[in-house]
């Protein structure tokens, strides 16, 4: 074993290896019958763990009736929403592999995604099926349309059924779960998750170290439940008995006051979610004394971002999590900010060189690489897969940091994201973790702007608090503080109102420089 291969700990949980659906449906046996599942945090209206599993099994019934099987792809169309849960789970009981797509994509964008995958079956909500039907109906390989409506299912769930979960499929090589990478160049790629990653889903729900959920706890989830964080969660969740409080858009005071009505525990955030709770003043008019717990991932968060935070809300928690769409949460960060954390169970991990990709001791920048239970690859996309996952089965990253002589690893930057100035790597997150310290940011980027002498030239941009002043020189004498020639603004600033992201808060780089820079 290479000395520079960094090792999980061992799974302790005593979950068995076998279809999540089996695992779903045990696990539900086991609730007391009035455990709440889902809350709308709107109306009030609630359903148990015990209609919850009824309602999947009965739509799982009827797509059994439909002719699917566990070899067929079943389209999710659909906001963070009980319909959502109930479609999930259908498609899980019967082992039919679950597209989960961003309920927000246009017509153009819904063409492209679902001709990866090429579901016969397409569920999606009364929000959703305008967009979706106009799809559907040009598209030979979509059989049934269904849009659900928990409201008039309900009725359907006063008899218990019998129904056997399909459990007779390999959980290291069967998919059970779609995902659409959120890479930020070229069109979004199907990733195939087996039921082993969901199965660790589980054990970070129940773990103390890391969530450690209980029957009853209540979960707020405004991260979108089609992307790998937002899955990740529910999973969890299910699991282990958690009701979830589903939100679709994130809107502050119905936040807030959800978190104070139903003493929320763990908040889960993404980092433009925590600089919310860190600069809003909505948030001194709500008694959010309940949370103890903070989870961020989706995206580096700010040390100084991390430190107000923690100290705002009192915090006895915090914790970031790393990984992507294609392996999962592979590490896990406690109390320790400026660090990723240490690799979880279920992964390996190393540094390689970007040029010669050997592996790296510690304290060396490279690119980072993880194995274990990762994705199986990309749907109808074989050259890129190659690309992706080596021969000795790591996945490259595209995230380039190091690892200290403990096994926690640090983020310094994309290699897509790298700006090279004179041959010089430039890592955009370092300068801009240090750039939002400044007094009066509000939100920085740092890009490259391209030069033909220099190559790319470090640029900041900046957009300022509401009736701050401050000139590019300030801006610029700040920074030359920190750091060395090579990673100063020889780029300037440029002053905008809005900074492009995506639905995670993530900084759409390649769209920004575009937008300044192509004449």
């Amino acid at each position: 074993m290479n000395k520079f291969v960094l090792n999980g700990p061992k799974d302790t949980s005593g979950i068995p290896h076998k279809p999540v659906g089996k695992l779903l449906m045990d696990a539900f046996s086991t609730f007391d019958k009035n455990v709440v599942a889902v809350v709308n945090p709107t109306t009030g209206a609630f359903l148990t763990y015990r209609q919850l599993c009824q309602m999947g099994k009965n739509l799982a019934t009827s797509l059994r009736l439909l002719g699917l099987s566990k070899d067929d792809v079943v389209g999710l169309v659909a906001e963070n929403s009980a319909e959502f849960l109930v479609a999930y789970l259908s498609g899980l009981f019967i082992a039919a592999p679950v597209h989960l797509i961003n309920p927000k994509y246009t017509p153009y964008e819904l063409n492209h995604i679902l001709g990866l995958s090429e579901p016969s079956v397409l569920i999606c909500t009364k929000k959703t099926h305008p967009s979706v039907r106009e799809v559907a109906q040009d598209l030979d390989y979509i059989k049934t349309l269904i849009c659900l409506d928990v409201e008039k299912m309900l009725s359907a769930c006063s008899h218990e059924s019998d129904f056997q979960v399909e459990d007779n499929v390999d959980p290291e090589e069967h998919i059970a779960v779609i995902c659409n990478s959120s890479g930020t160049t070229g069109l979004p790629k199907g990733a195939m998750i087996n039921h082993e990653m969901l199965r660790l889903h589980f054990t970070i729900g129940r773990h103390p170290d890391f969530l450690d959920l209980k029957i009853g706890d209540r979960f707020l989830l405004v991260v979108p439940f089609f992307h790998i964080y937002g899955m990740s969660m529910i999973n969890a969740a299910l699991f282990t008995g958690t009701t979830i409080i589903p939100v679709d858009a994130f809107e502050p005071d119905l936040f807030l006051k959800t978190v104070q009505n139903y003493k929320i525990k763990t908040l889960l955030l993404v980092p433009t979610l925590a600089n919310f709770f860190i600069k809003s003043p909505l948030v001194g008019k709500y008694d959010l004394s309940s949370v103890k717990r903070v989870v961020s991932a989706g995206d580096c968060l700010p040390e100084e971002d991390a430190r107000q935070l923690k100290n705002k809300l009192s915090l006895q928690k915090l914790q970031i999590g790393y990984g992507l769409t294609e392996s999962g949460i592979a590490t896990c960060s406690h109390d320790n900010p400026s660090s990723i954390g240490k690799v979880l169970w279920g992964y390996q991990m190393k540094v390689v060189d970007l040029e010669k990709g050997h592996a790296l001791p510690p304290f060396q920048n490279g690119e980072l690489c993880i194995k274990g239970q990762i994705m199986k690859g990309y749907l109808k996309n074989t050259e890129k897969n190659k690309e992706t996952i080596d021969s000795e089965g790591f996945l490259h990253s595209g995230d380039v940091g190091y690892y200290n002589d403990e096994g926690y690893f640090y983020i310094s930057g994309r290699m897509k994201d790298l700006i090279k100035y004179k041959s010089c790597q430039v890592a955009p997150v370092e300068l801009e973790q240090i750039l939002i310290k400044f007094k009066g940011i509000k939100e920085v980027a740092v890009v490259g702007k391209p030069d033909s002498r220099f190559g790319e030239l470090p640029t900041a941009v900046v957009v300022k608090e509401q009736g701050v002043e401050m000139t590019e020189k300030e801006i610029c004498e700040y920074l030359a503080k920190f750091v060395c020639e090579e990673k100063r603004l020889h780029g300037g600033v440029q002053f905008v109102e809005e900074i492009p992201k995506n639905n995670l808060g993530k900084i759409k780089r390649q769209e920004l420089i575009k937008q300044l820079f192509t004449e």
